[in-house]
């Protein structure tokens, strides 16, 4: 809820600052917020690739943003 005079009605204030953020002038720096993205396997196609370091670039602005990836592991024929 925004703590200024005036008041919202189901609508979400453009002045309240999300956790782990701090207003600082006219803009809002990164604080102590992480976020860890773990992923399975590797990302071959190259869009998502693209996608994943366009939004990793506009994330890092705000917050520290890692991604671990992690092997996949193969399944046997038998496997459920």
């Amino acid at each position: 809820m925004c703590k200024d005079a005036h008041s919202h009605e189901n609508v979400v204030c453009p002045r309240a600052t999300a956790p782990g953020m701090a207003k600082k002038g006219r803009g809002i720096e990164r604080t102590d917020m992480k976020i860890t993205i773990i992923t399975v396997g590797k990302i071959k196609e190259k869009y998502l690739k693209d996608a994943i370091a366009e939004y990793s670039k506009r994330l890092t602005k705000y917050c520290k943003l890692e991604i671990i990836e992690v092997a996949d592991e193969k399944t046997t024929d038998d496997a459920s």
